[in-house]
């Protein structure tokens, strides 16, 4: 998947991916559970499921021994991802050219990518989520009278093939992908810098 020992960094985004289900099952639990359940008055197989429930709680706190800690750096990490990557959308719609999106989904993904794999990951899952809804949106609402539109989930007024879509979602994909490969093996490095040899126009280098 990433360009430097592929082997490496796809069980690196794996771990990274468990450890983000992980904290968000911690996070959903300290909820449910924030004192001892009352066992008194539950049926047997509510009793069987919470017990289960707290064991999973134990066993997760053990892994986070802050759990406060564990599920304040989840949340900070969800909101810079999300604040880079609405950011980049700004930036695309403010400057309204043609292409620019081939830059935005770069520059998005590279600046998370510079935070390491958790954040990698995340995008990553953002990015695949977004791609989903816009082929939905783009090739099938239409045919089913414009459901998402009327929701607020689709913005869009003239619709697309199925191949066109895909097709397109596979470009942003693609973009995705090589602006978190970027970000990644160059930490330090400025993104924006790296993007000054992008043809957004044509969505190819010009080196």
């Amino acid at each position: 998947m990433f360009d430097n020992d592929n082997k490496t960094d796809f069980q690196r985004y794996m771990e990274e991916m468990k450890k983000i289900n992980e904290k968000k099952r911690l996070a959903k639990l300290l909820e449910q559970y924030p004192n001892t359940p009352d066992f008194s008055n539950m049926s047997l197989h509510d009793e069987l499921k919470t017990r289960f429930d707290l064991d999973e709680l134990k066993q997760l706190q053990q892994k986070y021994p802050n759990p406060i800690e564990a599920v304040y750096d989840f949340g900070q990490t969800m909101g810079t991802v999300a604040g880079n990557l609405k950011a980049a959308k700004d930036e695309m719609d403010k400057v309204k050219k043609d292409g620019y999106d081939n830059y935005a989904h770069r520059l998005g993904m590279c600046l998370n990518a510079q935070g390491g794999y958790f954040p990698a990951a995340l995008s990553l899952g953002a990015g695949m989520l977004k791609e989903g809804k816009d082929i939905y949106c783009k090739a099938f609402d239409h045919k089913i009278g414009n459901i998402g539109n009327k929701v607020g989930l689709c913005n869009r007024s003239n619709p697309l093939s199925f191949g066109e879509a895909w097709d397109d979602s596979a470009k942003d994909m693609a973009n995705n992908i090589e602006g978190i490969q970027y970000g990644l093996n160059n930490p330090q490095k400025s993104c924006r810098q790296w993007l000054n040899d992008l043809d957004y126009r044509n969505n190819r280098w010009r080196r």
